[in-house]
């Protein structure tokens, strides 16, 4: 949930205020008006003492929401582990493509890092929403060095979300 501290709404570390469609690190109130602390301010809401008058949520960097799963045939959707910020191929025989680049492994999001493989940091979070395209594709319509053998593929235990 958000905080209300020294006249700013913000959300913990790792995670970012939802307001009207857009994301924000904090909002601030004064003279009557919440803005951001940019000049000048990307949001701007009049006459709301209260901050639950605005409708402001609190979403994790790893929220299902900025994960887009759209592709072109021959592909499918990856499966998300939300709770436990797995990204994955549901079948050993495809392989994860990740903004633009072929993974060789499943992925983790780090709330506050980033998502990472078992070696590196794919896609290191900044101050802003990081948006990301997932899918899956078959192994055959992939370079071979990026392919992925059946054994790298453990699913073990855990509570599915599908996005």
């Amino acid at each position: 949930q958000p905080k209300v501290e020294n006249n700013k709404l913000t959300c913990q570390a790792g995670h970012y205020l939802l307001i009207n469609n857009g994301t924000y690190n904090e909002v601030k109130y004064s003279g009557g008006v919440w803005t951001t602390p940019e000049n000048p301010p990307k949001l701007r809401i009049d006459n709301s003492e209260n901050f639950e008058k605005i409708k402001a949520k609190c979403y994790s960097n790893c929220h299902s929401d900025y994960i887009s799963t759209k592709c072109d045939a021959p592909c499918s959707k990856p499966l998300y582990f939300e709770n436990e910020g797995k990204l994955l191929c549901r079948n050993p025989d495809e392989v994860l493509h990740f903004n633009g680049k072929i993974i060789s492994s499943d992925l983790n999001c780090d709330k506050t890092t980033g998502w990472k493989n078992s070696e590196e940091t794919i896609l290191p979070f900044t101050n802003t929403v990081t948006k990301v395209t997932a899918f899956c594709k078959p192994a055959s319509e992939t370079p071979k060095s990026a392919a992925k053998s059946s054994e790298e593929k453990k699913k073990g235990g855990l509570s599915q979300i599908t996005v």
